[in-house]
């Protein structure tokens, strides 16, 4: 079964962290989180992105927010479409990749998801 490491994993395929010299990359900021004083954040570049002292800090603030996204009981897809909103992304393609590389359906609760 899915985690929530693995729906941010896949999340963060799909911001291209694994793209050399790709935004996510040069942030350390594998999700392209626009900052807000996260954890490990250490600023932010000129387009608001966070930008964290090691990819660790950066993983940890996605979990976090998917984390936090599962609190107030949203799906995968409702957590999308806040994360990645039509208006900037294709939205139906983001929940698309994300649920066909994790299995999780897109109506599910992210909360069901979450280790321990």
């Amino acid at each position: 079964m899915a985690t929530i490491q693995d729906i941010a994993s896949a999340m963060a395929q799909m911001e291209g962290a694994n793209v050399s010299g790709s935004l996510a990359q040069r942030n350390n900021n594998p999700g392209n989180l626009k900052y807000a004083g996260q954890t490990g954040a250490i600023g932010q570049d000129a387009n608001g992105f966070a930008i964290f002292d090691s990819l660790a800090s950066g993983q940890a603030a996605l979990v976090n927010q998917l984390n936090l996204y599962a609190d107030r009981g949203l799906t995968l897809s409702q957590a999308l479409n806040i994360y990645a909103p039509p208006s900037e992304n294709d939205t139906n393609n983001y929940v698309s990749f994300v649920s066909s590389q994790t299995g999780v359906d897109p109506n599910q609760p992210l909360a069901s998801f979450r280790v321990g």
